[in-house]
């Protein structure tokens, strides 16, 4: 993102940001709060997430350095339809909103990026949507684990940085179902686990399951 800016934006976004450093499992906003600023994922992994039936959170994302949390809050009222938690030890940057309306408005490759990741938001909404209103469960568990593939660098094996009880709220699921449908999956040799590190040994499987549910 760095790069896109100019040195006047630059100048702006030092006098108007300050980046924090959060903890693993801390929130950093919650739903229904106001929103004053945006913020920028530097490094670690956020979990969005929203109340859902009783209470139980779904997760919707997981998102990764380089995004920006509260976009379309921010553009469409102020206040926080999602929460956001840090999965691993996170640091982000709270730029002011009156700051990124300035750089939006004046610096058109920061406005393209913007629009960019705001598309690119709700179409893997429209997915994640799709998946756990059409798919059975080893397509949404296989939509799960592609999902972290992607967030590795598309590593064939990787931590998992998500608990089970996390993995099945953006599978939309049980976390007992999880588990059976990952054995089912170790069982039938599509992935590997050992402990917290996930093999993916035939990534094809995992693709047809997650295009014909």
């Amino acid at each position: 993102m760095d790069e896109i800016l100019t040195e006047e934006d630059k100048k702006l976004m030092e006098v108007s940001s300050v980046t924090l450093q959060f903890q693993k499992g801390e929130a950093i906003f919650r739903e229904k709060a106001p929103v004053n600023q945006v913020h920028l994922v530097r490094s670690g992994l956020v979990k969005i997430s929203k109340d859902g039936a009783s209470n139980k959170p779904l997760i919707i994302k997981i998102l990764k350095p380089g995004n920006f949390l509260s976009l379309a809050t921010i553009f469409n009222g102020g206040i926080n339809v999602t929460s956001a938690t840090a999965v691993t030890n996170a640091s982000l940057t709270l730029i002011e909103r009156d700051a990124f309306f300035k750089i939006y408005r004046r610096n058109p490759a920061f406005n393209e990026s913007i629009c960019r990741q705001i598309s690119h938001a709700n179409t893997y909404l429209l997915q994640q949507l799709m998946s756990r209103s059409v798919k059975r469960l080893p397509g949404r568990v296989a939509d799960t684990i592609l999902d972290l593939h992607k967030l590795n660098d598309e590593s064939h094996s990787f931590e998992l940085p998500l608990s089970r009880v996390e993995m099945a709220q953006l599978a939309g699921t049980t976390k007992e179902s999880l588990i059976r449908t990952l054995a089912e999956f170790k069982h039938d040799k599509i992935v590997k686990l050992e402990g917290r590190t996930l093999t993916i040994n035939s990534l094809e499987i995992l693709q047809t399951l997650s295009k014909f549910g």
